[in-house]
């Protein structure tokens, strides 16, 4: 039986087998409610799997190209999110993007590759375009980057890149460690990292070093007892010595 490619139908429905989970769709057109075919049996390719958001009744939906083979069983072989497009305004030349459309064409979800070797991870804090955003990005050191680990969202961020680790919090408190760049011969006589944390309380629970470990390997405790400091003896006002008098003596 010769086999037929079917364009243009588009996706009414989606369901799970009972016993075998295999995704199956009823294929038509939206517009008019019109039922081309059933059970069409959704392929895709191996290690990935999606489903298309529901369609909006009478207006649109995902749009298939469909193969009907012997016993007029339809595979379908390519899907096309129309409910999601403007996703692509994000995108240049040579890039990919892996997104969850949500049941409403609307979900903010999307994992990008693109054109510099970034690799990106965006989403909203409420899944929808007018949320506040939150990424989580790794970039290249290309076509002027700085290459970097980093994370942002309302409530606080970090960024790791050649110059430390440094994270800040939506309420004011930040932590940075990082190194510092000291000429020789000041490099190899000083300590060339640092460690700053601000915050209006800090807490630290358990065993603290303080200093620098000599060749001993010795660190200072990092709570000490207080050394009483004793009192200086007050110097008289005046003196006097044997055969001789001192006079003090306040001007007025």
């Amino acid at each position: 039986m010769a086999t037929t490619i079917l364009t243009g139908l588009q996706i009414l429905s989606v369901e799970r087998g009972a016993l075998n989970n295999s995704i199956t769709c009823q294929m038509g057109e939206v517009g008019t409610s019109v039922v081309e075919s059933e059970n069409a049996q959704l392929m895709q390719q191996s290690g990935f799997v999606s489903i298309p958001p529901q369609p909006v009744p009478g207006q649109t939906a995902s749009e298939s190209i469909v193969i009907r083979g012997a016993g007029n069983r339809d595979y379908v072989i390519a899907t096309r999110d129309v409910l999601s497009q403007q996703i692509y305004a994000n995108m240049n030349y040579g890039e990919s993007m892996m997104y969850a459309a949500g049941s409403d064409g609307q979900g903010q979800a999307r994992f990008k590759c693109d054109t510099n070797g970034n690799v990106l991870m965006y989403t909203t804090d409420d899944n929808t375009a007018k949320g506040n955003g939150m990424s989580f990005s790794m970039l290249t050191g290309a076509n002027g980057q700085t290459a970097s680990l980093s994370f942002f969202a309302p409530f606080g961020s970090f960024v790791f890149d050649s110059t430390g680790f440094h994270m800040q919090t939506v309420s004011g408190g930040t932590f940075d460690l990082g190194g510092i760049n000291l000429p020789a011969p000041l490099s190899s006589a000083l300590p060339n990292t640092y460690c700053n944390i601000n915050a209006g309380m800090i807490t630290l629970n358990g065993m603290c070093n303080l200093g620098v470990a000599g060749p001993s390997g010795s660190y200072l405790p990092a709570v000490m007892a207080l050394t009483p400091i004793p009192t200086p003896t007050p110097l008289p006002l005046f003196t006097t010595t044997a055969n001789s008098t001192i006079f003090f003596a306040l001007g007025i």
